[in-house]
């Protein structure tokens, strides 16, 4: 009876040793990137031999171990705030080690825009907004007017005899916004507006956003805020290839290829691509269009070279633009005139990055742009399609602008006190049969400090000052003030001052754009922009087990004196003049909330406008709401991504004043909704498809009414889309580490 026993006991045993071989005994939670241990993140275990399941957390060390009980294989889930969610079966025996990669999402960003800012984004002095690569993908965005027209506070309008996409922001116009590429200015502005569809998007890593005057930093022209485009570097990988393909219903066919070679210390990169829409109209009645065909070839060359604690960059950028006008036909059907816009620009730019004596960084860049833009008119032998130019010299002109920009940043810390100063030398230069006199030159020399004092662990200050030459007016000192204070409770409160100071270009000083849709003149006389901005905000965060929640609210004024803008003399002309004061204020509200594959985001914000004219002033503020919402979901274990972004446009009311009568009139645009759905198919082979639904609501044009002033009422559209659009697009990436 005791050998029987004690058979049935070694059975017994050897079963519980089978079960317990049938597992993996523990599991290891790590940092993809450094492989520290990740303590308590959230696991789900599900036995797929036996049914079992099981949620716990991994301890200090990163580890769990799995239960006796269950048998292979196992299906594992893992959720870790910061990480992309991740899913897997386990099928063997030994520890199975989990390693998460950081989700874009929650990255802290190093803002390249301010490089004071060595804290967080969110928790810096500046308040930034960054837009991944990610969420560019997930907008199916081509250039940067599509990802603007998605953002709050942004209004985008679209001029169509030139082609060209304009913005405001906080209510201000475009030309006091800087936008920039790697840090670098964006020169050749049409109407003072950076054309936004000219600026592609292509092998971008983000775009940094903020509001509010970055005058001290960046000098004229950032009254309204600044915009970003970073670039992307070096990727890690020693060669990685990758085509594009991006196909429109409304005739638009994008194609884009870079390669990306990468070594110890030299590493290069090369993006090619050609843009190609083939004009649109509402109503197709003759052979003109309401947005004009448009065709763009441009090139982005790059190289890094690494020695020791320094870094040399040198891009070189290239951009040729056609865009044609086509005219109506003569009376008798055989002839037309069409006109030919052709833009190019050129960039060079050299980037030296580094640590004097290992510790003490130093940014120095060298930039020489140059920005041309042709006009010509032909005709059109519509029986033979034979092209010929017209005899008139009027109808051939070009105008080119360049500009030399030097600047050189250096930082330093000690104990609670960061610093830099700096120095921004720029001078531009204008040419051709429109400028008054053939030509004309503007420089702006100035020096710049900033300093970031921490108080405590809770409190931070920071002030700055500009002080500039400028060779055709008296540049005041600029300073500014800003202040972050966060609690415990994951309050963040900011508040911060700033002057403002824009010099009219050269362009609203000595340009004339006369062609058969437009007569612009510039004015000699123009006083320099002056302004104040105040903004306010506070924001708070709830961080939990694989969810983040956040609210923001932030307020923000804006006084200018002697604003610059185009006083309408007829329909068609207009001259550049400064008017006695402009006022902007308002207030955004965002609420954002991520949880494993599911994000979103709301919006809201309410933009005051105030804008004295040229007689009278008008005494009250015109208000303009406006709503976002976006949304994604993540199919992870498939690879799907659904995304939709609705952006409500609030009708907006603006005073135009009439030199011929001296009167003001007041134009209400109405309200409009965009909407855009989009879907991402990804494949472990380094395919992505993406396919949707562009302008779902099919916005075209959107009337704008006179509702007061010196004439009866009228209506007239203004452009806003090409309608509902489908789109396919095809990315293909291969890498080699």
């Amino acid at each position: 009876m005791k050998i029987l026993r004690l058979n049935f006991l070694l059975l017994f045993l050897s079963c519980g040793l089978f079960v317990r071989s049938q597992v993996t005994p523990y599991i290891l939670i790590t940092d993809a990137d450094d492989n520290t241990p990740l303590p308590l993140a959230f696991i789900v275990l599900k036995s797929l031999g036996n049914g079992l399941s099981q949620k716990s957390v991994s301890n200090q060390s990163g580890m769990i171990e799995v239960p006796v009980s269950f048998s292979l294989p196992i299906e594992i889930k893992v959720n870790y705030l910061g990480y992309i969610y991740f899913i897997d079966t386990i099928r063997g025996m030994e520890t199975f080690v989990v390693k998460l990669q950081k989700d874009a999402r929650y990255l802290k960003e190093a803002i390249i825009t301010d490089p004071l800012s060595i804290r967080q984004n969110s928790q810096s002095v500046q308040k930034f907004q960054v837009l991944d690569a990610k969420i560019i993908e997930q907008m199916a965005a081509i250039n940067l007017k599509d990802v603007l027209t998605n953002q709050l506070n942004f209004r985008i309008s679209q001029d169509n005899a030139t082609g060209s996409s304009n913005l405001s922001l906080q209510g201000i116009g475009g030309q006091n916004v800087k936008i920039l590429i790697d840090g670098v200015p964006i020169i050749g502005r049409v109407f003072d507006q950076v054309d936004l569809a000219q600026l592609n998007l292509n092998n971008i890593e983000r775009i940094e956003i903020v509001e509010g005057p970055l005058s001290v930093s960046y000098g004229t022209n950032a009254l309204a805020g600044v915009i970003n485009i970073v670039t992307k570097k070096q990727t890690g990988k020693k060669l990685e290839v990758g085509i594009t393909s991006y196909n429109e219903s409304n005739r638009t066919h994008n194609n884009f290829a870079f390669v990306n070679i990468s070594g110890p210390k030299l590493s290069g990169q090369l993006n090619v691509g050609r843009n190609f829409f083939g004009g649109w109209s509402l109503k197709e009645t003759d052979r003109t269009w309401d947005w004009n065909l448009k065709e763009q070839y441009y090139t982005r060359a790059q190289f890094f070279y690494n020695i020791k604690a320094w870094e040399l960059n040198y891009r070189l950028e290239g951009m040729h633009e056609k865009l044609k006008d086509r005219g109506t036909p003569n009376i008798y059907g055989e002839k037309a005139i069409d006109e030919y816009f052709f833009t190019n620009r050129l960039d060079n730019i050299l980037q030296i990055n580094g640590k004097i004596k290992g510790r003490l960084p130093l940014q120095t860049i060298v930039v020489y742009n140059i920005y041309n833009r042709l006009r010509e008119k032909r005709i059109k032998d519509l029986i033979s399609l034979t092209e010929t130019k017209t005899d008139n010299p009027q109808d051939l002109d070009t105008t080119s602008f360049k500009a030399a920009t030097i600047r050189s940043v250096f930082q330093g810390k000690k104990s609670k006190l960061s610093w830099l100063a700096g120095l921004d030398l720029t001078y531009e230069w204008g040419s051709g049969g429109r400028i008054k006199e053939g030509g004309a030159a503007v420089g702006d020399f100035a020096a710049f400090t900033s300093s970031e004092l921490a108080v405590n662990k809770k409190f931070q200050i920071r002030g700055g000052i500009r002080a500039a030459y400028h060779t055709l007016y008296n540049a005041p000192l600029i300073p500014s003030l800003q202040m972050v204070y966060s609690t415990k409770l994951k309050w963040l409160y900011r508040a911060s001052w700033a002057k403002g100071f824009r010099a009219p270009t050269l362009k609203e000083l000595y340009l004339n754009f006369v062609d058969a849709n437009h007569q612009v003149y510039g004015s000699a006389n123009l006083e320099p922009e002056k302004s104040d901005n105040f903004q306010a905000g506070v924001e708070h965060k709830w961080n939990r087990t694989g969810s983040l929640l956040k609210v923001e609210l932030n307020l923000f004024y804006n006084d200018i004196r002697n604003k610059i803008d185009l006083l309408i003399i007829s329909p068609t002309e207009g001259s550049y003049t400064n008017f006695g004061s402009f006022n902007s204020m308002g207030g955004n509200w965002r609420l954002t909330y991520n949880c494993k594959n599911f994000g979103n985001q709301l919006g809201l914000s309410y933009t005051g406008i105030k804008n004295s004219g040229f007689q009278s002033s008008s005494k009250n503020f015109n208000w303009t709401p406006e709503i976002q919402f976006n949304t994604n979901y993540k199919f992870e274990k498939r690879r799907w991504v659904l995304s939709l972004f609705v952006k409500y446009n609030g009708a907006v009311k603006q005073v135009n004043s009439n030199l011929e009568t001296n009167e003001q009139s007041t134009f209400k645009t109405n309200p409009y909704t965009w909407m855009d759905f989009n879907v991402i198919r990804q494949f472990k082979n380094g395919l992505t498809l993406g396919f949707g639904v562009k302008n779902l609501l099919n916005i075209t044009n959107v009337s704008s009414t006179l509702v007061s002033g010196v004439h009866s009422q009228s209506g007239s559209g203004i452009s806003i889309g090409t309608g509902r659009t489908y789109y396919l697009k095809m990315d293909y990436k291969w890498n080699k580490k």
